[in-house]
């Protein structure tokens, strides 16, 4: 390889990492600045739903919380769309979006079409997307948890008849 390929080579890398890092970091800070807002709400109102044995609001309140965690999924996947439209490295944003999606979930159904000396991007999406739904994950074990509990209080005479 001539040192002029392995050079433009080198500053692809390089330009995909930055831009792929900036991503991922502003990624992160919207997912963590609404899943903290989020989980901050569900417990909030988690205490005084279980201190009052109003189940069903609590009920309610784990699905509307898990409804605004996936919608901050769709917010992080439309930023990369948008990102990648504005850039000009995807030509309309239907197509843009549909790619972020497809490499944010990691289910790939859409083939690359980011211009060549760009496609390592795809990787920093896909890692962002595998962070922020870990994330996600681990902090619903504690709203699962509270559900549970307030499930197994409000059918008590059930399971107690069962066994």
């Amino acid at each position: 390889m001539s040192s002029i390929v392995t050079e433009s080579l080198l500053e692809a890398a390089f330009r995909n990492y930055i831009y792929g890092m900036i991503g991922i970091a502003v990624v992160l800070f919207i997912h963590g600045s609404c899943l903290f807002r989020i989980i901050a709400f569900f417990e909030r109102h988690e205490q005084s739903y279980q201190e009052s044995k109003r189940h069903n609001l609590l009920f309610f309140n784990f699905y509307l919380c898990f409804v605004l965690i996936a919608g901050v999924h769709i917010l992080e996947i439309t930023a990369w769309g948008i990102a990648l439209y504005v850039s000009g490295l995807i030509d309309t944003y239907p197509h843009a979006l549909l790619f972020a999606g497809s490499c944010y979930t990691t289910i790939g159904f859409l083939g690359d079409i980011l211009p060549p000396t760009w496609q390592g991007l795809a990787f920093f999406i896909s890692f962002s997307g595998l962070f922020t739904l870990a994330w996600t994950t681990s902090s619903m074990v504690g709203m699962m948890a509270a559900n549970q509990k307030a499930w197994k209080l409000k059918y008590a005479h059930r399971l107690a008849r069962k066994k």
